[in-house]
């Protein structure tokens, strides 16, 4: 929230304890939210549905920046074989086929949430230099 990334009310640091009770308390409403809309199995594969989504985009990400990559520009700090990020790409999108429909739904709400709070946000977001 301090970036602009997220409304400013969830920066709102708690007087005694100091701790962002704002944030914390709206992460509590939609954990207890996702609980009750469905079983513990639906719940669990929203979660891992979520990870899964966040490591293809990761491997995708990562296999655009190899073959877009520069030559004589700065060495990487680490290098992988593009085997790895194609591997992993694969592996996540053939497993996000496995999770059931309730699954596909909470992960869209939890996007919206997400994109919506992105959106509200002030518009004072930091630039990349």
């Amino acid at each position: 929230a301090e970036e602009g990334l997220a409304p400013t009310f969830f920066a709102k640091v708690h007087a005694t304890r100091h701790t962002p009770h704002v944030a914390i308390f709206t992460v509590l409403l939609m954990a207890l939210l996702l609980a009750f809309t469905g079983t513990l199995v639906v719940l669990a594969q929203s979660g891992s549905l979520l990870l899964l989504s966040v490591f293809l985009v990761m491997n995708v990400s990562l296999i655009i920046i190899k073959t877009k990559r520069k030559t004589g520009g700065p060495s990487p700090s680490f290098k992988i074989p593009m085997a790895v990020p194609i591997l992993g790409a694969v592996t996540c999108a053939v497993l996000i086929f496995f999770a059931e429909k309730r699954a596909f739904i909470n992960l869209s709400f939890l996007i919206f949430l997400g994109l919506a709070s992105y959106f509200l946000a002030p518009a004072r977001r930091k630039t990349a230099t």
